[in-house]
């Protein structure tokens, strides 16, 4: 009615209206059952005048506001409307969003709704309502059905340092920092000038990764912290590391073929069985990330299908250990001129690998890692390239090292030997390896002493890990105690458990499985050993 209160919409009327495909809740049925349970969630004590108010107003508890009238005069933040002073309701406001750009995109409608597990009630169900509602009062064909957004999509919480993350406690991480090569540390103005950050580096590539298959499903809470990105940069390190020293035993291998090894004809026949199951593992790889896109790798009898991110980073890492593996047994030996299709099991791994990392968003810096044609612009000025100063470098350290070394053996049979000389050298010693493990790696680098095949290889640079200094060992007991019970909340839910629970205790311990169902006593025993075991750990 015209200059009175507030306008809701009548839910009832909206069930009862003909032509209309979906009925009120599809997305929470059981939240949205019976009018009883909208019953339970309203105060029958309480005395504040708006809620009594909207009581008041409702044929149905379900019902919802689409244009809130103003109560107090004090209100700024109101419009003029046929029904009095007031403002859109909380749900209206995206449903005409969404119409409106919808309306100016001809041809096209949005397909794919998201959003915060919180929101899908009361939120979403109730912008599908009214959306719908408005959208089957016009339906201009037979194959306008009324429905609004066929798929909805919605997401677990992310928490930081055991909360909720959230811009009004002020615990979140922007983006800009997440991003930062250098971890967050301030660099100062002129070090970021001269510094050139290496190619395999990328923050964004890690926190892909950890999306994709360390947080867990996405439809469940995900803890983010420096050390789970860290355990990202480990594993996305993984697999550069298959496709870099693939691209370059490719490079070494094919410059020792024979022409009469490249053909065709007989590749598949003189094939043996390190070269068949390699390529069988790329196909296994290919078709399970197909299955894990497509929800195949879930319960698909009870009709649970659903992205299974974790499938798919696995299927990865096991196809880039069996590259690695490929490779160490196939270099410099006699066998590789016997078999004609030495290489072809190689480049259908890395062709598997760089495209099922390009369809989940992976940049170039990971897909194009090792390829000659993406680094070609790299050292320039240097005759060579960069492997040329490496090997220069790898080569008078070497010869350092193996002199000092000779002569701390002489030294040992020697009684008279010069003590200075000694802790000289040994001082020698140290700087060599502190180059190894300090220095290099730091730029990224990694270097190998001894009998190994290979002498020194790419990695992603990596800082020294800081030790803890005494004062920093002496941390109060009750902030120890707070970082025990953070990592206390969430070690069922991260790591080796991710996406194995649906439900737990207030203390994250699990209390349902992943499908549902209720853990057994047995499990409910062998995780609670496992936990102690961790807690002893930590304390």
């Amino acid at each position: 009615e015209k200059g009175r209160g507030s306008v809701y919409f009548d839910v009832k009327a909206f069930e009862a209206a003909k032509g209309i495909l979906n009925k009120y809740g599809k997305l929470a049925t059981n939240s949205a059952r019976s009018d009883e349970v909208f019953f339970e969630r309203e105060n029958p004590n309480s005395v504040d005048d708006d809620v009594r108010s909207r009581k008041q107003q409702k044929r149905d508890p379900r019902d919802f506001v689409l244009w809130k009238s103003r109560i107090n005069e004090g209100e700024d933040l109101c419009w003029n409307s046929p029904w009095g002073k007031g403002r859109p309701g909380w749900h209206i406001e995206c449903s005409a969003m969404i119409d409106y750009t919808m309306e100016q995109l001809d041809n096209y409608d949005l397909q794919i709704h998201a959003g915060g597990i919180d929101l899908k009630f009361p939120h979403h169900t109730n912008e599908i309502a009214q959306a719908e509602a408005y959208r089957s009062s016009d339906l201009d064909s037979e194959n306008n059905s009324g429905e609004w957004i066929p798929h909805w999509v919605h997401t677990g919480h992310l928490h930081i340092d055991g909360l909720k993350m959230s811009k009004s406690l002020k615990n979140f991480i922007t983006i800009r920092d997440i991003l930062n090569p250098n971890g967050g540390e301030e660099v100062g103005e002129e070090e970021e000038h001269h510094k050139q950050i290496s190619a395999l580096v990328s923050p964004a590539d890690d926190f892909r990764l950890w999306c994709l298959g360390l947080s867990g499903s996405y439809r469940g809470p995900a803890t983010y912290s420096k050390s789970r990105l860290n355990e990202a940069k480990v594993t996305r390190e993984k697999l550069l590391r298959f496709l870099i020293d693939g691209e370059q035993w490719l490079s070494k291998e094919k410059s020792l073929e024979s022409p009469s090894s490249t053909t065709e004809l007989d590749a598949c026949a003189f094939s043996g069985s390190e070269e068949h199951h390699l390529v069988q593992k790329a196909i296994e790889c290919k078709t399970r990330c197909e299955m894990a896109l497509r929800g195949l790798n879930s319960d698909a009898h009870n009709g649970a299908f659903d992205f299974d991110g974790s499938s798919y980073l696995s299927a990865l890492i096991e196809l880039s250990v069996a590259g690695n593996k490929y490779i160490a047994n196939n270099t410099n030996t006699v066998k590789r001129s016997m078999i004609y299709n030495a290489v072809y099991p190689v480049e259908e791994a890395l062709s598997v690998m760089r495209k099922c990392l390009s369809i989940v968003g992976f940049s170039e810096k990971t897909t194009r890692t090792g390829l000659s044609s993406f680094e070609g612009n790299m050292s320039r000025n240097i005759e060579g390239g960069e492997d040329a100063v490496i090997e220069e470098l790898h080569h008078f350290r070497s010869k350092i090292r193996d002199s000092a070394l000779d002569f701390l053996r002489c030294a040992k049979e020697d009684r008279n030997s010069d003590e200075a000389a000694i802790e000289f050298t040994k001082s020698i010693l140290a700087q060599c390896d502190e180059l190894r493990d300090k220095y290099l790696p730091s730029i990224g680098v990694q270097l190998f002493d001894g009998d190994a095949a290979t002498k020194w290889r790419y990695c992603i640079p990596r800082t020294e890990v800081p030790l803890v200094s005494e004062k920093s060992s002496l941390m109060s007991k009750s902030a120890n105690n707070n970082i025990i019970a953070a990592e206390e909340s969430n070690y069922f839910q991260t790591g080796h458990y991710s996406g194995a629970f649906s439900s737990f205790t207030p203390n994250g311990f699990p209390t349902h499985n992943a499908d549902g169902s209720e853990i057994s006593k047995r499990l409910e025993k062998k995780l609670k050993k496992k936990l102690d075991g961790f807690l002893k750990k930590q304390k």
